[in-house]
Parts: structure tokens; sequence; C-alpha cells
């Protein structure tokens, strides 16, 4: 159509102008709605995260109270206390756990010292108990008992089985319980003409002294600890312990400086071979004239060896002599042996 020269009449002006105001109101209604606070936006997500980090937190204490409760469950089955976990240790970790006996993980019964030994904080396995001055209790199966009647008293003991030389094996099992230090005492006597290294192999898998041998593993034994027991402790021939002042006999290069050694003939009388001697052997006292040395260490009776690795190798006792019991024979009246 051909554009017209003429100006628009006011009606026509007012009718193409009113679209334009509608138009223009819709918009400045737009510019006036209210719009969505960006910070209320965000205060909800602050808050919905703060209740999803609590939900998570309550979640794993829940969790952790589950764990603790397998981990942890005490019983009084049979009027024992006991707490199924995986070692004395373990347990000791749990304020005001008193020294008793627990289940382990291993089902079985061990007891556990929360007491200070070999100068270390509570938390000991206990792998092995013997005290024969207790009548309720009696020699393991692989040893003897022998009894002696010293000043109207009973004294317990247990032997080497067999007559002849070697030794009578004990093993203590360490139920799969990791350690790096071991502790323990043996108490014993001398009867006749014991003679600590002398007419031995020095071969730990041998009867390498009169005395009693604490090893560790097998194929091959790990030496831990040697209870050595002399001739005598007046003099200082090959026959005495080489703790005795003036002594050249030569220890052999497996037991370094891990052993003890003492006599119980103190008197210096001649050697009787059926003769028993009531001192103790191994307990830190009477060890008079040139044997004084032997009783030094502050340690005694307790041993103590530190390993810098973790190992869960069984512990064997062993009984050994190098002659037969007519002659000279070892007794052992007490043991025993922790781990941690």
């Amino acid at each position: 159509l051909p554009i017209s020269n003429q100006k628009p009449s006011s009606q026509s002006a007012q009718l193409y102008a009113a679209p334009y105001e509608v138009f223009n109101k819709e918009s400045d209604n737009a510019r006036s709605a209210p719009k969505v606070s960006t910070a209320t936006c965000q205060q909800q997500t602050t808050w919905c995260s703060t209740i999803e980090k609590v939900s998570l937190f309550v979640l794993l204490i829940l969790i952790l109270i589950f764990l603790v409760s397998i981990l942890a469950v005490v019983s009084s089955k049979n009027g024992t206390s006991g707490i199924y976990t995986a070692s004395c240790r373990d347990i000791n970790r749990i304020p005001n756990s008193p020294s008793g006996y627990y289940y382990l993980n291993t089902d079985k019964t061990v007891y556990c010292n929360m007491e200070e030994l070999c100068g270390e904080e509570g938390g000991w396995t206990r792998l092995g108990y013997l005290n024969m001055s207790d009548p309720t209790q009696d020699c393991p199966s692989d040893f003897e008992a022998e009894t002696y009647h010293i000043n109207h008293n009973d004294i317990r003991t247990c032997r080497k089985t067999k007559d002849s030389w070697g030794c009578s094996s004990l093993t203590l099992s360490t139920y799969g319980i990791s350690y790096t230090q071991i502790c323990g005492r043996v108490i014993g006597y001398q009867k006749g003409e014991t003679d600590a290294f002398v007419n031995h192999h020095n071969v730990i898998d041998s009867h390498y002294l009169d005395g009693v041998s604490i090893t560790r593993g097998s194929e091959p034994r790990e030496h831990v600890w040697s209870f050595i027991s002399g001739k005598g402790s007046t003099t200082s021939s090959e026959s005495d312990c080489p703790c005795n002042n003036g002594s050249a006999l030569q220890v052999p290069a497996f037991i370094k400086d891990h052993y003890y050694c003492e006599s119980g003939n103190n008197d210096g009388t001649q050697i009787n071979n059926s003769k028993f001697y009531p001192d103790p052997l191994w307990d830190g006292q009477d060890c008079p004239s040139v044997e004084s040395p032997c009783c030094t260490s502050e340690d005694l009776p307790w041993f103590h060896r530190v390993y810098d690795a973790s190992s869960s190798s069984d512990i064997e006792l062993r009984v050994c002599r190098s002659g037969d019991r007519n002659n000279e024979d070892v007794l052992i009246e007490l043991y025993e042996i922790y781990i941690k």
C-alpha cells in the first residue's frame, strides 16, 4: 500500500499507542515483581549441608559403637571376666582393666598381666606358668615330678624325663599373637655335679647346657635366654659359671650375654652326685665368693628381650643336662613367660 502523507488522527495515535502502553505496563509489572533472594538460597544450602554433616557424624558414631561392641564383649561365663579382642595389650587400652583371665579372638582363655613387668607397662599376655609350691599344680606332661624333704618342708619340682642326657621340651603357644617383647623368669635347683657348658655340643638344637633353654621358632631355633647351673660358687673351673670371677669359660656365640648362671653349692664342699642343694637358682640371691658377679643384674630374677621386628613364633622351654640323673640334674620349681 502507498504510504500516506497525512498525519494520523488523535484516535489513531491512541490506537497505535495502546499496545506499547500495555507492553510497557507489563514490563513495569515484571520489574516490580518480587525476586527470589540469592542469600536465601545460600542460607538454605548451608542449612542443608549442616544437616548432612551432622547426620554423617551421628552415623559414624553409631558405626564406631557397633565395632567397639564387637571388639570388646564382656562376658561372665563360668565366673571368668573376659574380653574378646586380639591381645592383652589391646585390653590394657581400656581404662582400669584388671589383671585376670580374658577370652581372646582366638577362642582361647589367657591370663593378662596389667601390672608393670620388666620395666614396661601392663598388657602382657602370659604363655606359660608353673608354680610347684602351689599344691594344686602338677608338672606338664613332658616332665616328671620330684619332691625333696628339706627342714620339714617339701620342695616340689619338675625334672627332665628319662634318666639319660638330653632335653625335655615344652612348647608355649602364642595363639598367633604378634609380639616384640618377651619377659619371664625361671627358678630351679641343682642336684649333683652340674657343669654349665662342659661336655656339651655348642649347638642350639642340642643339649648345650645343664639348665633351662628358652628359644623361639624352629628350623632353626632362635635363642632367647639361657638359665645355666654351674658346679660351685667358690671356684672358677671350666665346670663353673662363666660369670664367676676368674672364669675362662667361653659362652657359645649364639647366647651372647643373654643368660643367667648360678650354683646351689655355696659352701665349696665335696660334690655329692645325689645331693640336692636347697639354694634356689637364678633368683638373684645368695651368690657368695667368686660367684657374686652372677647376681648383679638389676633385672633378676626376670629376663627381658626386645626385638625390632614383630613375630608370632611360639616359645620353647627345654630342661637339659649332659649326663644321666645319677650324676646330675636340674629341677624346676617355677616358670612364667609373657609376651607383648
